[in-house]
């Protein structure tokens, strides 16, 4: 079985626990083939700090963009994903965390037929969701391939589609991206909770 390569796109601002959070439950993956490209909005020094424990693996690129952009991280993503090297591509917060077994669950998916470009998974939504969004307070959150019915930390999709579009820096709505590449994708549901919106 080919092992393929993900790249993990990670936007951050000031949540200095929450992204250790992160980082831990990604250093506990029991499949090992990844990289992370770690984006903070804005030089702040107290994040830099933070991620010091963190920058002695060599799978881990961090930086801080010399202006902050304050669009829900949207530049960022675009950003990561010209640097991104990985077969696919996941975009991530740095308030949400992962099963010790996500990213071999996507393995074993995308390796079951070759033509899956695009992986989406279950998870749940930890905190009181106060804009709703369809997605349930502490509770699970199925998604759906369309606009506000997925999040930004739920799914996997090849980098040779994602590369082709960007994220518009206007609108925070996950599922808008999802929605352009939907002509493209051959899409692959797993039926398990693989991660936790923090």
């Amino acid at each position: 079985m080919k092992n393929k390569k993900f790249t993990i796109i990670i936007t951050a601002y000031k949540r200095y626990n929450a992204i250790k959070t992160l980082l831990y439950s990604l250093l506990a993956q029991t499949y090992n083939n990844f990289d992370l490209i770690i984006i903070h909005d804005g030089f702040d020094r107290l994040h830099i700090d933070t991620m010091a424990e963190f920058l002695q693996y060599p799978n881990i690129m961090y930086f801080q963009t010399p202006i902050r952009y304050n669009n829900w991280g949207m530049s960022l993503r675009n950003i990561g994903i010209s640097l991104a090297t990985g077969d696919f591509i996941i975009n991530t917060n740095d308030d949400n965390y992962y099963t010790p077994n996500w990213l071999e669950e996507l393995n074993s998916a995308i390796e079951s037929d070759q033509n899956i470009n695009f992986v989406y998974y279950d998870m749940v939504l930890s905190h009181n969701n106060i804009e709703n969004h369809n997605k349930k307070d502490y509770g699970l959150f199925t998604p759906q391939l369309k606009h506000s019915y997925i999040d930004m930390g739920q799914f996997a999709v090849k980098r040779e589609i994602i590369k082709k579009y960007t994220f518009n820096l206007t609108a925070p709505a996950d599922g808008e991206l999802v929605e352009e590449m939907l002509p493209e994708l051959n899409a692959h549901y797993i039926d398990k909770i693989l991660f936790v919106h923090n």
